[in-house]
Protein backbone atom coordinates (compact mmCIF):
# COMPACT_ATOMS: atom_id res chain seq x y z
CA UNK A 1 0.00 0.00 0.00
CA UNK A 2 1.51 3.32 -1.08
CA UNK A 3 0.40 6.93 -0.82
CA UNK A 4 2.43 9.57 -2.65
CA UNK A 5 3.32 10.97 -6.05
CA UNK A 6 2.42 9.48 -9.43
CA UNK A 7 6.07 9.02 -10.36
CA UNK A 8 6.93 7.12 -7.19
CA UNK A 9 3.67 5.17 -7.36
CA UNK A 10 4.56 3.88 -10.81
CA UNK A 11 7.98 2.82 -9.53
CA UNK A 12 6.32 0.95 -6.64
CA UNK A 13 3.91 -0.75 -9.06
CA UNK A 14 6.80 -1.80 -11.30
CA UNK A 15 8.73 -3.27 -8.38
CA UNK A 16 5.63 -5.07 -7.10
CA UNK A 17 4.97 -6.52 -10.55
CA UNK A 18 8.36 -8.26 -10.51
CA UNK A 19 7.05 -10.46 -7.69
CA UNK A 20 3.37 -10.44 -8.73
CA UNK A 21 2.47 -8.57 -5.52
CA UNK A 22 -0.93 -6.82 -5.57
CA UNK A 23 -0.50 -3.12 -4.89
CA UNK A 24 -2.82 -0.33 -3.76
CA UNK A 25 -1.74 3.13 -4.93
CA UNK A 26 -3.25 6.38 -3.68
CA UNK A 27 -1.52 8.99 -5.80
CA UNK A 28 -1.95 12.57 -6.99
CA UNK A 29 -4.99 14.56 -7.96
CA UNK A 30 -6.17 17.63 -9.78
CA UNK A 31 -9.63 17.66 -8.27
CA UNK A 32 -12.32 19.84 -9.78
CA UNK A 33 -15.34 21.55 -8.31
CA UNK A 34 -18.36 22.19 -10.54
CA UNK A 35 -20.70 25.00 -9.51
CA UNK A 36 -24.16 24.75 -11.09
CA UNK A 37 -26.49 27.65 -11.83
CA UNK A 38 -28.77 26.68 -8.94
CA UNK A 39 -25.98 26.45 -6.35
CA UNK A 40 -26.17 28.17 -3.00
CA UNK A 41 -23.41 30.64 -3.83
CA UNK A 42 -22.39 31.51 -0.28
CA UNK A 43 -22.24 27.92 0.96
CA UNK A 44 -20.55 26.71 -2.22
CA UNK A 45 -17.86 29.37 -1.95
CA UNK A 46 -17.27 28.46 1.70
CA UNK A 47 -16.99 24.74 0.94
CA UNK A 48 -14.75 25.25 -2.08
CA UNK A 49 -12.47 27.64 -0.19
CA UNK A 50 -12.05 24.99 2.50
CA UNK A 51 -11.55 22.24 -0.10
CA UNK A 52 -8.87 24.29 -1.85
CA UNK A 53 -6.97 25.85 1.03
CA UNK A 54 -7.16 23.52 4.03
CA UNK A 55 -3.70 22.26 4.89
CA UNK A 56 -2.50 24.98 2.48
CA UNK A 57 -3.75 22.90 -0.45
CA UNK A 58 -1.30 20.11 0.40
CA UNK A 59 -3.78 17.30 -0.06
CA UNK A 60 -4.18 14.88 -2.96
CA UNK A 61 -7.90 15.65 -2.93
CA UNK A 62 -7.60 19.42 -2.62
CA UNK A 63 -9.76 21.38 -5.06
CA UNK A 64 -7.32 22.67 -7.67
CA UNK A 65 -9.71 23.93 -10.38
CA UNK A 66 -13.25 25.27 -10.40
CA UNK A 67 -15.75 25.33 -13.28
CA UNK A 68 -18.73 27.65 -12.77
CA UNK A 69 -21.89 27.84 -14.89
CA UNK A 70 -22.28 31.29 -16.41
CA UNK A 71 -25.43 32.50 -14.61
CA UNK A 72 -23.76 32.41 -11.18
CA UNK A 73 -20.16 32.98 -12.24
CA UNK A 74 -19.85 36.63 -11.20
CA UNK A 75 -21.63 36.17 -7.89
CA UNK A 76 -19.66 33.05 -7.06
CA UNK A 77 -16.28 34.56 -7.88
CA UNK A 78 -17.03 37.65 -5.80
CA UNK A 79 -18.05 35.50 -2.82
CA UNK A 80 -15.05 33.18 -3.21
CA UNK A 81 -12.66 36.13 -3.28
CA UNK A 82 -14.28 37.68 -0.20
CA UNK A 83 -14.04 34.43 1.76
CA UNK A 84 -10.46 33.82 0.61
CA UNK A 85 -9.35 37.29 1.63
CA UNK A 86 -10.76 36.68 5.10
CA UNK A 87 -8.50 33.67 5.68
CA UNK A 88 -5.70 34.16 8.18
CA UNK A 89 -2.17 33.05 7.26
CA UNK A 90 0.96 32.39 9.23
CA UNK A 91 2.94 29.53 10.66
CA UNK A 92 2.89 30.72 14.25
CA UNK A 93 -0.64 32.07 14.75
CA UNK A 94 -2.79 29.64 16.74
CA UNK A 95 -5.90 30.37 14.64
CA UNK A 96 -4.32 30.67 11.20
CA UNK A 97 -6.35 28.81 8.57
CA UNK A 98 -3.55 28.69 5.99
CA UNK A 99 -0.06 27.81 7.19
CA UNK A 100 3.21 27.54 5.30
CA UNK A 101 4.06 25.03 2.59
CA UNK A 102 6.04 21.99 3.69
CA UNK A 103 9.36 22.81 2.01
CA UNK A 104 11.17 25.06 -0.44
CA UNK A 105 10.65 22.71 -3.38
CA UNK A 106 6.87 22.85 -3.04
CA UNK A 107 6.98 26.59 -2.47
CA UNK A 108 8.85 27.02 -5.77
CA UNK A 109 6.39 24.79 -7.66
CA UNK A 110 3.45 26.88 -6.48
CA UNK A 111 5.16 30.16 -7.34
CA UNK A 112 6.32 28.89 -10.75
CA UNK A 113 2.84 27.68 -11.75
CA UNK A 114 1.30 31.00 -10.78
CA UNK A 115 3.96 33.05 -12.58
CA UNK A 116 3.48 30.95 -15.73
CA UNK A 117 -0.30 31.50 -15.62
CA UNK A 118 0.06 35.26 -15.14
CA UNK A 119 2.55 35.44 -18.00
CA UNK A 120 -0.09 33.75 -20.16
CA UNK A 121 -2.75 36.33 -19.31
CA UNK A 122 -4.22 35.18 -15.98
CA UNK A 123 -5.55 37.72 -13.50
CA UNK A 124 -4.91 37.33 -9.78
CA UNK A 125 -8.02 38.46 -7.87
CA UNK A 126 -6.53 38.00 -4.41
CA UNK A 127 -3.36 36.70 -2.84
CA UNK A 128 -0.61 35.75 -5.22
CA UNK A 129 2.37 36.58 -3.02
CA UNK A 130 4.52 34.90 -0.37
CA UNK A 131 3.47 35.80 3.16
CA UNK A 132 7.04 36.64 4.09
CA UNK A 133 7.06 34.01 6.83
CA UNK A 134 9.03 30.90 5.95
CA UNK A 135 7.45 29.05 3.02
CA UNK A 136 4.09 30.75 3.52
CA UNK A 137 2.08 31.66 0.43
CA UNK A 138 -1.14 33.68 0.37
CA UNK A 139 -4.32 31.82 -0.59
CA UNK A 140 -4.88 32.87 -4.19
CA UNK A 141 -7.81 33.01 -6.62
CA UNK A 142 -7.03 33.28 -10.34
CA UNK A 143 -9.22 33.81 -13.40
CA UNK A 144 -8.48 33.77 -17.14
CA UNK A 145 -5.54 31.39 -16.81
CA UNK A 146 -4.71 29.79 -20.20
CA UNK A 147 -6.09 26.27 -20.45
CA UNK A 148 -2.73 24.75 -21.36
CA UNK A 149 -0.81 26.15 -18.40
CA UNK A 150 0.42 23.97 -15.56
CA UNK A 151 -2.02 25.58 -13.14
CA UNK A 152 -4.84 23.79 -15.00
CA UNK A 153 -2.96 20.63 -15.99
CA UNK A 154 -0.46 19.68 -13.27
CA UNK A 155 -0.89 19.00 -9.57
CA UNK A 156 -0.22 22.21 -7.64
CA UNK A 157 -0.34 20.99 -4.04
CA UNK A 158 -0.59 24.53 -2.81
CA UNK A 159 -3.02 27.41 -2.14
CA UNK A 160 -3.66 28.65 -5.69
CA UNK A 161 -7.11 28.14 -7.22
CA UNK A 162 -7.99 28.86 -10.88
CA UNK A 163 -11.66 29.49 -11.76
CA UNK A 164 -13.26 29.19 -15.22
CA UNK A 165 -16.68 30.16 -16.56
CA UNK A 166 -18.50 27.41 -18.51
CA UNK A 167 -21.77 27.46 -20.44
CA UNK A 168 -23.11 24.26 -18.90
CA UNK A 169 -22.37 21.71 -16.24
CA UNK A 170 -21.74 19.16 -18.97
CA UNK A 171 -19.03 21.35 -20.46
CA UNK A 172 -17.56 21.30 -16.96
CA UNK A 173 -17.72 17.48 -16.99
CA UNK A 174 -15.78 17.36 -20.26
CA UNK A 175 -13.13 19.70 -18.85
CA UNK A 176 -12.97 17.74 -15.61
CA UNK A 177 -12.41 14.50 -17.52
CA UNK A 178 -9.75 16.09 -19.74
CA UNK A 179 -7.07 15.32 -17.18
CA UNK A 180 -4.66 12.47 -16.45
CA UNK A 181 -6.00 12.47 -12.88
CA UNK A 182 -9.25 11.03 -11.59
CA UNK A 183 -9.44 11.15 -7.82
CA UNK A 184 -12.56 13.09 -6.84
CA UNK A 185 -14.94 15.85 -7.87
CA UNK A 186 -17.48 17.94 -6.02
CA UNK A 187 -20.67 19.22 -7.66
CA UNK A 188 -22.52 22.12 -6.06
CA UNK A 189 -26.21 22.59 -6.80
CA UNK A 190 -29.53 22.59 -4.98
CA UNK A 191 -31.20 20.28 -7.50
CA UNK A 192 -29.39 17.28 -6.12
CA UNK A 193 -30.66 14.79 -8.70
CA UNK A 194 -29.10 16.79 -11.52
CA UNK A 195 -25.93 17.38 -9.51
CA UNK A 196 -25.63 13.66 -8.86
CA UNK A 197 -25.99 12.92 -12.58
CA UNK A 198 -23.23 15.45 -13.31
CA UNK A 199 -20.95 13.83 -10.71
CA UNK A 200 -21.55 10.35 -12.06
CA UNK A 201 -20.43 11.47 -15.53
CA UNK A 202 -17.05 12.51 -14.18
CA UNK A 203 -14.29 9.93 -14.61
CA UNK A 204 -13.29 9.91 -10.95
CA UNK A 205 -13.30 7.47 -8.07
CA UNK A 206 -15.40 9.67 -5.79
CA UNK A 207 -18.10 12.25 -6.53
CA UNK A 208 -19.50 14.39 -3.71
CA UNK A 209 -22.55 16.61 -3.97
CA UNK A 210 -22.42 19.91 -2.04
CA UNK A 211 -19.33 18.90 -0.08
CA UNK A 212 -15.77 17.85 -0.76
CA UNK A 213 -13.25 15.21 0.33
CA UNK A 214 -14.38 14.77 3.93
CA UNK A 215 -15.06 11.06 3.31
CA UNK A 216 -11.34 10.41 3.67
CA UNK A 217 -11.92 10.41 7.42
CA UNK A 218 -15.01 8.16 7.26
CA UNK A 219 -13.83 4.54 7.70
CA UNK A 220 -16.89 3.06 5.99
CA UNK A 221 -16.37 5.08 2.79
CA UNK A 222 -14.12 3.74 0.02
CA UNK A 223 -11.34 6.06 -1.09
CA UNK A 224 -10.45 5.23 -4.67
CA UNK A 225 -8.96 6.91 -7.71
CA UNK A 226 -8.85 6.38 -11.45
CA UNK A 227 -6.25 6.99 -14.13
CA UNK A 228 -3.01 8.47 -12.72
CA UNK A 229 -4.66 8.98 -9.34
CA UNK A 230 -4.04 5.33 -8.57
CA UNK A 231 -5.58 1.92 -8.18
CA UNK A 232 -6.96 -0.12 -5.33
CA UNK A 233 -9.16 0.95 -2.45
CA UNK A 234 -8.48 2.60 0.89
CA UNK A 235 -11.19 2.51 3.55
CA UNK A 236 -14.44 0.50 3.83
CA UNK A 237 -14.94 -3.25 3.53
CA UNK A 238 -13.86 -2.97 -0.12
CA UNK A 239 -10.31 -2.23 1.03
CA UNK A 240 -10.26 -5.49 2.99
CA UNK A 241 -11.36 -7.37 -0.13
CA UNK A 242 -8.63 -5.70 -2.16
CA UNK A 243 -5.96 -6.46 0.44
CA UNK A 244 -6.80 -10.15 0.85
CA UNK A 245 -6.68 -13.14 -1.49
CA UNK A 246 -9.44 -15.75 -1.49
CA UNK A 247 -8.66 -19.42 -0.94
CA UNK A 248 -11.07 -22.14 -2.02
CA UNK A 249 -11.22 -25.38 0.00
CA UNK A 250 -13.49 -28.16 -1.29
CA UNK A 251 -14.26 -31.36 0.64
CA UNK A 252 -15.83 -34.20 -1.38
CA UNK A 253 -17.72 -36.70 0.84
CA UNK A 254 -19.08 -38.78 -2.06
CA UNK A 255 -18.16 -42.47 -2.40
CA UNK A 256 -18.98 -42.65 -6.10
CA UNK A 257 -16.65 -41.97 -9.01
CA UNK A 258 -17.31 -38.80 -10.98
CA UNK A 259 -19.00 -39.01 -14.35
CA UNK A 260 -16.02 -37.45 -16.16
CA UNK A 261 -13.26 -39.62 -14.67
CA UNK A 262 -11.32 -42.26 -16.64
CA UNK A 263 -11.75 -44.64 -18.32
CA UNK A 264 -13.55 -43.17 -21.33
CA UNK A 265 -16.09 -45.48 -22.95
CA UNK A 266 -19.03 -45.38 -25.34
CA UNK A 267 -21.66 -44.55 -22.66
CA UNK A 268 -19.77 -41.41 -21.57
CA UNK A 269 -19.55 -40.28 -25.21
CA UNK A 270 -23.28 -40.89 -25.65
CA UNK A 271 -24.01 -38.96 -22.42
CA UNK A 272 -21.98 -35.95 -23.62
CA UNK A 273 -23.65 -35.87 -27.03
CA UNK A 274 -27.14 -36.30 -25.60
CA UNK A 275 -26.57 -33.54 -23.04
CA UNK A 276 -25.38 -31.12 -25.73
CA UNK A 277 -28.37 -31.97 -27.94
CA UNK A 278 -30.75 -31.35 -25.02
CA UNK A 279 -29.30 -27.88 -24.43
CA UNK A 280 -30.35 -26.61 -27.87
CA UNK A 281 -33.40 -28.78 -28.59
CA UNK A 282 -37.02 -27.50 -28.56
CA UNK A 283 -38.93 -28.14 -25.34
CA UNK A 284 -40.73 -31.30 -26.50
CA UNK A 285 -37.55 -32.85 -27.85
CA UNK A 286 -35.66 -31.77 -24.71
CA UNK A 287 -37.94 -33.89 -22.51
CA UNK A 288 -37.28 -37.07 -24.48
CA UNK A 289 -33.54 -36.38 -24.55
CA UNK A 290 -33.55 -35.87 -20.79
CA UNK A 291 -35.22 -39.25 -20.29
CA UNK A 292 -32.64 -40.81 -22.59
CA UNK A 293 -29.88 -39.13 -20.64
CA UNK A 294 -31.13 -40.61 -17.36
CA UNK A 295 -30.99 -44.07 -18.91
CA UNK A 296 -27.45 -43.53 -20.17
CA UNK A 297 -26.21 -42.44 -16.74
CA UNK A 298 -26.91 -45.91 -15.38
CA UNK A 299 -24.61 -47.42 -18.01
CA UNK A 300 -21.60 -45.17 -17.33
CA UNK A 301 -19.86 -47.48 -14.91
CA UNK A 302 -21.52 -50.78 -15.89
Amino acid sequence: VFTGSVRTGKAVAKAAAENLVPVSLELGGKDAAIVCNDADVQRSAAGIAWGAFHNTGQNCAAIERVYVEDLVYDAFVAELVAQTQALRTGGSADLAEVGPLCNEQQFNIVRRQLEQAVAGGATVLCGGEPTGEGFGFQPTVVIDAPEDCDLWREETFGPVLPVMKVHSAFEAVDRTNDSPYGLSVSVWGQETGRAQMVGQRCDVGMALINNHAFTGSVPTSPWVGRKDSGTGVTGSHLAMKFLTRPQLVVVDTSKAKELWWFPLNQPVLDIARTALDALVAPLGRRISLTLKLLGLLGKRWS
